[in-house]
């Protein structure tokens, strides 16, 4: 499901600007595909460009957020790896290092950089 108060680009990855979303008959959101200031583009409710619902390059989603994040991970012999299973995400490399002081596992635990996609 998509949110229309989020930032939307077609499946194929191309900005999207929504000028209505109350459009008459099966397709409500009404918009612009790129830089295009003449094609208008017409969606179901749901975001699907496609009157079979089948997945198709114009349908709507939500624009991915990257995101970052510190995790502390064990360093071990020859460099072997692992992160706790328990593990949260830190915003900041200094809060990783200050939670594994303040946890006693400052020896063998190190900060990691992770990346996502929301």
């Amino acid at each position: 499901m998509i949110d229309l108060t989020k930032p939307l680009q077609t499946r194929s990855g191309d900005p999207v600007e929504v000028i209505t979303v109350e459009g008459r008959g099966p397709y409500p959101i009404v918009g612009y595909i790129s830089d295009s200031a003449v094609d208008l583009a017409c969606w179901r409710s749901d975001g699907s460009y496609s009157c079979d619902r089948t997945k198709h390059p114009f349908d709507l989603i939500n624009t991915p957020v990257q995101r970052e994040g510190w995790v502390l991970v064990k360093s071990g012999f020859l460099g072997y790896r692992s992160i706790d299973a328990h593990s949260r995400i830190y915003p900041s490399w200094e809060l990783a290092v200050t939670a594994a002081a303040t946890s006693g596992r400052s020896t063998h635990w190190i900060p990691a950089k992770i990346t996502w996609e929301e």
